[in-house]
């Protein structure tokens, strides 16, 4: 398991994914809804800059490591970037859905089916 915040999503990884599937087979990604974290960069910043850059595409999101906890940067790009990536390897999207966490966060699930 791995995150797109660890990488990001681009066309190389797309394809690299899509190309793992049969045709007619399922990839399901799920992503933090990046929002909440983006909102909470500007809290500690006092700034809104990470949503202006966020709104362009992408910004770095500055958290703890889950495992070393060191604090790292993170790429933050808008869900549209990931699904537009994995659309374009040659996949359609089948369904998206929204898991609500703890503490008022959620992910979204991306189900994508590829082409014939």
């Amino acid at each position: 398991m791995f995150s797109t915040l660890d990488f990001g999503m681009n066309q190389r990884v797309a394809s690299n994914l899509v190309g793992l599937l049969r045709q007619g087979g399922t990839l399901l990604i799920y992503v933090p809804d990046l929002l909440e974290e983006v909102s909470q960069m500007c809290a500690v910043m006092s700034s809104l800059e990470p949503l202006e850059e966020y709104r362009r595409g992408k910004t770095d999101i500055r958290k703890p490591d889950r495992f070393t906890k060191r604090v790292e940067p993170f790429v933050a790009h808008r869900v549209e970037l990931c699904v537009a990536q994995v659309l374009a390897a040659g996949t359609n999207l089948r369904q998206l859905n929204f898991l609500e966490r703890t503490h008022d966060r959620r992910l979204i699930v991306l189900e994508f089916e590829r082409n014939a």
